[in-house]
């Protein structure tokens, strides 16, 4: 109820947002969408986030379909449109070296042609992360470190 709330307490229109799938987007939204008509906001548009690549076609047809059924008004109001659906790409969720610059407002030293490259900080098999950490330090700490890491620890020292 959160962003309903404030929204209506803005006069601002909604955009929904609904990761993919179609039953538990079409419930997300659903739910969504009851909130938004008990404060009373309009929702301006949808967009379907995280779509697996195989299924994106399809989602975004059944959902179009969907909505526009499910959603149009009693006095024939058009449902809101589909503005976007996105699929998922592994490196949506991986920051780039450039994300990293822009976090810390700093310049990296060394390695600018690998700026746009995403590294992967969280992947898991057999219960071994095999991503990558990235910290802050101070010289002695990150000697501590580089002491005691292992030689398949991919760590980031910024």
């Amino acid at each position: 109820a959160g962003n309903a709330r404030v929204a209506a307490e803005l006069g601002a229109d909604i955009v929904l947002v609904a990761n993919g799938g179609l039953g538990r987007a079409f419930d997300e939204l659903e739910l969504n969408r009851s909130l938004c008509l008990q404060y009373g906001v309009n929702i301006a548009g949808v967009v379907i986030n995280k779509v697996q690549p195989d299924k994106f076609e399809q989602t975004r047809d059944y959902l179009t379909k969907a909505i526009n059924q499910m959603w149009t008004g009693p006095n024939g109001e058009p449902a809101p449109p589909i503005l976007g659906v996105v699929p998922d790409r592994p490196y949506l969720g991986c920051p780039a070296l450039a994300d990293v610059e822009s976090h810390f407002g700093s310049v990296l030293l060394s390695g600018s042609d690998h700026r746009y490259r995403h590294y992967d900080v969280g992947s898991n098999v057999q219960g071994r992360s095999i991503g990558m950490s990235m910290i802050t330090t101070d010289l002695a700490a990150f000697l501590r470190t580089m002491q005691r890491q292992d030689e398949n620890a991919r760590t980031l020292f910024i």
